[in-house]
């Protein structure tokens, strides 16, 4: 009877694992898959769409890391120069001017104080223009003066238009051209008279990473001839300009 019971035994303890087995192919779930089973899922939340001023700063880092040159007229190196923008300036003007009756050369001189407005935009329909483009509207009240043998002349006000391509450098600094008119006043012997003149120059805007920036600039005048009381009036003038800017 005893050995009956000891194979009885043994045959229950070999076949136990089979059955487990046969069991689990069955269906039957695992604890550890039940476990996995009641574990909560969770779910990410998609990250915050970024604005555009947002993600200027972050692509012009990246491109700085990368010291790669964009495209012209692509962002985010034009953006800090783009938009409607306002400001003033003062400046010194050097002009030499030829005149008859009496022969001679006229030397005015003198401070200049100016506001401006203008627009800037990325641009590159014409690459030799740069990826910058601006135009400026400016009026400017002018203390220049000087006298030959007693008689005298001097610069009152002007309004000048102007046109800017340019290129960035260093993601903080724009360099431009500058292409315009110069609408004048002149006075001398008495009299006064409006004369227009070609403006070539160029400048430097320097972004300070808020709203106000500055700008260095060296313009020259070219006017047209004239008769100022009863000589004869033929000159330029040179001037540099610092001012300050906000860009909206």
């Amino acid at each position: 009877m005893k050995k009956l019971v000891w194979l009885g035994a043994a045959v229950a303890i070999v076949a136990a694992p089979q059955a487990m087995a046969q069991g689990y192919t069955k269906g039957e779930p695992r604890m550890i898959d039940e476990a996995q089973y009641q574990q909560p899922q969770t779910r990410t939340a998609p990250p915050p769409l970024m604005t555009r001023n947002q993600q200027a700063p972050m692509e012009r880092e990246a491109m700085r890391a990368a010291q790669t040159e964009p495209a012209a007229g692509s962002d985010p190196w034009y953006a800090d120069f783009t938009g409607p923008y306002a400001g003033a300036d003062v400046g010194y003007a050097m002009g030499s001017y030829e005149i008859t009756s009496p022969a001679a050369d006229l030397a005015l001189d003198g401070m200049e104080y100016g506001v401006f407005a203008g627009f800037g935009f990325a641009q590159n329909f014409l690459p030799w223009l740069g990826g910058y483009g601006g135009i400026e509207a400016a009026y400017y009240w002018s203390e220049q003066d000087g006298d030959v043998t007693g008689v005298g002349f001097e610069k009152d006000e002007n309004i000048v238009l102007t046109v800017r391509p340019g290129v960035t450098f260093n993601q903080d600094v724009l360099g431009y051209g500058i292409l315009g008119w110069s609408y004048a006043n002149f006075e001398g012997r008495g009299t006064d008279e409006d004369l227009h003149g070609l403006v070539l120059g160029a400048g430097a805007e320097f972004d300070t990473q808020t709203p106000l920036n500055f700008r260095l600039e060296y313009t020259y005048t070219n006017y047209e001839d004239s008769n100022l009381g009863i000589s004869s009036f033929d000159g330029h003038e040179n001037n540099i300009k610092l001012g300050a800017l906000l860009r909206f």
